[in-house]
């Protein structure tokens, strides 16, 4: 899953990459001999956590350092309780004494699927949730699902009714979102010469918008 961008990737080999960052977020080791599983680099601690061990958790190497997973587990095929538990603190060591260790070969899965197998709708609640706040961080007009349910119902054009969602969710180029990206562009609104432009100005007090 180790891939690079390359000097100068092409368009395509770019999006490839983009959908490849999503994927590794759903990937889980299924733990068997623990050789091919890297212990602070790999996801393969138990769902739902789809993360690594911390490395900042680290207590005691005892003078030698553990790399894999397999350093952990004993020759009867089960983690190592007195290792785990002194090198780690005991929030991590419960977490990683509950990864359940299998037989045979070390298995990539996707850990957002029932089946271990990716799905593209998993895939986008991954990518959703990698470009948007959780609910709890969004403003509060934001957490109203059932002012947005009576948005979507009422008879009026579609395209004010996206107009309305990308204002409040501040997804309009406005000039003043413009020019924090490029100084260059004047934030004044080009229809009054008086105030910014901005997304609260837009909506509710420019005359156009205040008409609709």
């Amino acid at each position: 899953m180790n891939v690079e961008i390359g000097a100068v990737p092409s368009w395509g080999w770019r999006n490839i990459l983009e959908g490849h960052k999503i994927v590794e977020k759903g990937l889980v080791w299924r733990v068997g001999h623990g050789s091919s599983i890297q212990i602070f680099s790999d996801p393969w601690l138990a769902p739902p956590h789809l993360c690594v061990v911390p490395s900042s958790e680290v207590f005691n190497l005892q003078n030698q350092p553990l790399l894999i997973v397999k350093d952990l587990i004993l020759s009867n095929g089960l983690l190592s309780q007195t290792l785990i538990r002194s090198i780690f603190s005991e929030g991590t060591s419960q977490h990683v004494l509950a990864t359940t260790i299998g037989s045979g070969k070390d298995k990539i899965y996707w850990a957002l699927n029932k089946n271990g197998l990716y799905e593209v709708i998993t895939g986008y609640h991954v990518a959703y949730r990698l470009s948007h706040p959780p609910t709890e961080f969004c403003p509060e007009i934001m957490r109203q699902r059932n002012l947005w349910r009576e948005l979507w119902k009422l008879k009026i054009s579609a395209k004010i009714k996206i107009f309305l969602w990308r204002g409040f969710h501040k997804k309009l180029p406005v000039l003043q979102k413009l020019h924090h990206c490029i100084p260059l562009i004047q934030p004044t609104c080009q229809r009054c010469l008086q105030f910014p432009e901005t997304i609260n100005y837009y909506i509710f007090y420019y005359e156009k918008s205040m008409k609709i």
